[in-house]
């Protein structure tokens, strides 16, 4: 991730012409490397043996990209590259390695993506939407969603009224009598 995936995968510049609905190249590049070391003992060892093997590795590689994730700038468009980059990788764990057991923790990471297209001028609605802990699978905790919403490229603008549907009322919002 450090060496392929470029900042402005999922965060083009302003003038940028809009990218083509395929995954990243650093996308590719990960399930492939994924790929060789999964099968790696394909043939070599028993298929109990196998299974425990690809689903330490899928829970290793869901752990580093959610901290991948964490670490990025994204905007409205560069959230079309995010989930076509996570639609890959969930076709890659669900149809290739058939591990139901991580299954459910890509489709949880496929919903957060969502909440990146949703508009500054939706803000409300986000702060629902990270209050809806039944929408994410129950893999992350409302802090967590709130760490990813963070990454934001409009973070500053929709801040306010996220917050706002989150916890309450602000100090501003109240009135002495």
């Amino acid at each position: 991730f450090n060496t392929a995936q470029l900042p402005t995968d999922f965060y083009p510049p302003p003038n940028d012409p809009p990218k083509d609905m395929a995954p990243t190249k650093c996308a590719r590049k990960v399930v492939e490397l994924l790929s060789d070391h999964c099968f790696l003992l394909t043939g070599a060892t028993d298929k109990g043996t196998i299974d425990v093997y690809q689903q330490e590795i899928g829970k290793r590689f869901f752990t580093v990209l959610v901290e991948h994730i964490k670490k990025q700038i994204i905007s409205t468009t560069g959230a079309v590259q995010l989930i076509c980059d996570i639609n890959y990788y969930y076709d890659f764990i669900s149809c290739k390695l058939r591990q139901k057991n991580i299954v459910p923790f890509f489709q949880g990471l496929k919903n957060i993506c969502s909440l990146y297209l949703i508009g500054t001028k939706d803000s409300k609605e986000l702060g629902k939407l990270i209050s809806d802990l039944n929408k994410f699978q129950g893999i992350f905790t409302q802090e967590e969603i709130y760490e990813f919403v963070q990454r934001r490229q409009d973070w500053i603008a929709v801040k306010r009224d996220v917050e706002k549907v989150m916890y309450g009322l602000g100090v501003k919002d109240c009135t002495i009598m």
